[in-house]
């Protein structure tokens, strides 16, 4: 037999991973495609879509300060502890995106919300001085769509333990006191808790590649995005993806936290980089540009 022929047997199994992948591309356009057209016929989702992660902040800020119930429920299941007056919430207080305070100026809770973005633990840890200047030792809770690579649910960032919490589990809390809001805010709440569901199953199916999956989204996929302005911010969260792993290949090695390591958009394209200081004025460092044609995958 000729070098340059293939076995048949071969050819019978490469034919196969091309039709399984064809099958499982399809099945993902199709799902996608019903949640993107959920949230086009989405007012919530609309109105959401000039500051994003701020409208969720704001939203939950005003929810807990108005719902006496609905606050006690949360801080009774992210901080085991409650607030029998009420609450007071800070927006963007120090930079920390919510502080949940009891009626005596207590910080019971500080949240940090991330919709479309991983979270970079250099930027959790450095909250750590400003956080330990409020009264009340307060939990910290990172409130995202996208669960950060940590080996657990919590981790111990600088001073302060950080411990991660899904919209979907936001979303949870949120249905039991549709109800009782809903001749305070017009049934705003419901279409809230109906849009945190919406997000939370789209970024489930496209927010992270999987072992051995492109990190670029089909195109097919990215031009459904594109309807609901949401193919950049899917692109660049997969990226992060990509540099947290870096960041977790680096591990303990020497000089390891010198090394600095982000993603980014470049032309609608995800941009993984790293970079240290080889000096007081020169970095040094590389850039993968993540594209559909080559091996970007997730390792």
């Amino acid at each position: 037999m000729a070098d340059d022929v293939v076995p048949a047997s071969e050819a019978a199994a490469v034919a196969a991973a091309d039709a399984s992948s064809s099958s499982r591309s399809d099945a993902l356009e199709s799902r996608v495609a019903a949640l993107v057209q959920q949230l086009k016929d989405d007012a919530v989702f609309a109105a959401s879509l000039g500051s994003k992660e701020l409208f969720h902040s704001n939203l939950l800020g005003w929810y807990l300060e108005h719902s006496p119930s609905l606050a006690d429920s949360l801080l009774t299941a992210w901080t085991g502890r409650s607030a029998d007056g009420g609450v007071r919430v800070r927006r963007e207080a120090k930079h920390l995106d919510l502080v949940i305070e009891d009626s005596q100026g207590q910080a019971l809770l500080v949240v940090e919300n991330k919709t479309f973005s991983l979270p970079d633990d250099r930027q959790l840890a450095g909250y750590g001085p400003v956080i330990g200047k409020l009264s009340g030792a307060p939990s910290a809770v990172l409130l995202s769509v996208a669960p950060p690579a940590w080996p657990g649910s919590r981790r111990l960032l600088g001073e302060h333990e950080w411990q991660y919490r899904s919209y979907e589990e936001l979303r949870l809390l949120l249905v039991p006191c549709v109800s009782d809001l809903a001749a305070l805010d017009g049934g705003l709440l419901a279409g809230w808790t109906r849009l945190l569901g919406r997000l939370q199953e789209l970024l489930d199916l496209v927010g992270q590649p999987g072992p051995h999956e492109r990190v670029v989204l089909p195109v097919r996929v990215r031009e459904l995005l594109r309807q609901v302005r949401l193919d950049g911010p899917v692109q660049k969260l997969r990226a992060q993806t990509v540099a947290s792993l870096v960041r977790q290949q680096l591990g303990d090695q020497p000089d390891a936290d010198r090394v600095r390591v982000t993603a980014n958009l470049t032309n609608g394209t995800g941009l993984v980089d790293g970079y240290r200081a080889y000096d007081a004025h020169t970095l040094i460092g590389w850039q993968r540009r993540i594209q559909a044609v080559g091996a970007s995958r997730c390792f």
